[in-house]
């Protein structure tokens, strides 16, 4: 549910960039995209919040719902939810057309991708079953191909890799914003009571060993 483009694209581009000061950048990268989405679900785990609003209610009702609008107003219409029709786009697409047609291109994509969306967000039960046992496998798989060749074939070598300017002086912060933007810091609020209702199905009831169980998967993410 976490991985989106921005963990497949970032870290690529954020190597890229860093250079030889990839360590340091990925320090950044993983504290903000990956340490900051772990507390998240935990939050939600530990403090037996049943979403957004829950967890943030003991600031204050309008606090909580101003939070709560805001949160999901980023993950959907105003960041998030557009990047996931443009990302394969650009990739998959867009190379293939002149530029003349990109403009309707996008249209007609994002009209199919969405409409195609929506259909299957309309029928959770056999969200799941696709994403656990269709799409998961395969996505891994490729995932798989792809970092294989990566290896057998590098692009170069990253510590006589050249550092772009911004990453000469500020390594770790700029990856610290790359995983940022990533949004899984934000996802984790909104997806968390997902992945807590996953784990009580399990059969756990106290809120200690759902914690844990929820520390020991994040380790797959890790």
């Amino acid at each position: 549910m976490l991985f989106g483009a921005g963990n497949l694209i970032f870290p690529v581009h954020l190597g890229q960039m860093a250079g030889g000061h990839w360590f340091t950048a990925s320090s950044g990268f993983l504290i903000s995209g990956v340490l900051i989405p772990l507390m998240a679900l935990l939050a939600i785990s530990i403090t037996h919040s049943n979403g957004i609003y829950d967890l943030a209610r003991p600031n204050g009702h309008w606090y909580a719902l101003i939070f709560l609008i805001l949160i999901h107003a980023t993950l959907g219409p105003l960041f998030a939810t557009p990047r996931t029709a443009t990302v394969p786009y650009t990739i998959g697409i867009a190379p293939h057309l002149s530029a003349n047609n990109n403009t309707i291109g996008l249209l007609i994509y994002s009209a199919i991708f969405f409409g195609l969306t929506y259909y299957f967000a309309t029928r959770q039960g056999r969200i799941t079953t696709l994403i656990g046992k269709l799409l998961n496998p395969a996505f891994l798989l490729l995932l798989f191909c792809i970092f294989l060749l990566a290896f057998i074939h590098p692009m170069g070598k990253a510590g006589s890799t050249a550092a772009t300017t911004a990453y000469l002086q500020n390594a770790f912060t700029n990856g610290f914003l790359q995983g940022y933007n990533t949004m899984d810091g934000l996802a984790s609020l909104a997806f968390g009571i997902t992945v807590i209702t996953a784990i009580r199905s399990f059969g756990l009831k106290k809120q200690s060993s759902i914690a844990l169980a929820t520390a020991k998967s994040s380790l797959f993410r890790l």
